[in-house]
């Protein structure tokens, strides 16, 4: 045993930082989750507004009908599939936001009751679809730079959306 460890063994406090240090990591680790689902959250949100502006004959009660429950676009992958056939967003766009969906559905439907953090082996297959990735990047950071970089290139769409049909149905 090491001097450091010994000191550690008779610190009584010791057990307090651990246990301290412990709940750091898992809100670390909860941190993860939060930064997946709110950025696909908020393309999704997007996409939502982008294709509701195009639709104009659009009410609250059909847009209901369309795009909550059962309806045809209530799903995150139906909107980017919709964007993509609508040109509201272009072909690389459309891949960076089905890889941003996939990713946040490993977080949303974890295998099981751990928590799942982006150290997850499938997060590394899901990552490699984009070829600027490198396994030994920080994929939090990764994931919102690619996050900022897919925003700035739906902004012409999401614009040229909002100027033609300004009530959108929320």
């Amino acid at each position: 045993m090491s001097e450091g460890e010994q000191v550690i063994e008779d610190d009584p406090e010791a057990e307090g930082r651990r246990l301290f240090l412990e709940e750091l990591q898992r809100m670390n680790e909860r941190g993860h989750s939060t930064t997946a689902l709110v950025a696909a959250s908020a393309l999704e949100n997007f996409l939502e507004k982008a294709i509701k502006a195009r639709m104009p004959h659009l009410n609250n009660e059909l847009a209901g009908k369309l795009f909550d429950g059962y309806g045809p676009f209530a799903t995150f992958s139906a909107k980017i599939d919709t964007a993509y056939a609508m040109a509201i967003i272009d072909r690389s766009v459309f891949k960076d936001i089905h890889v941003v969906r996939e990713i946040r559905n490993v977080f949303a439907h974890p295998d099981g009751a751990a928590i799942v953090t982006f150290a997850h082996p499938k997060l590394d297959r899901i990552f490699s679809k984009w070829q600027d990735y490198r396994p030994n990047i920080d994929k939090p950071m990764f994931l919102q730079v690619k996050f900022k970089d897919i925003l700035e290139r739906m902004k012409p769409a999401i614009n040229s959306g909002v100027q033609a049909r300004p009530g959108i149905v929320e």
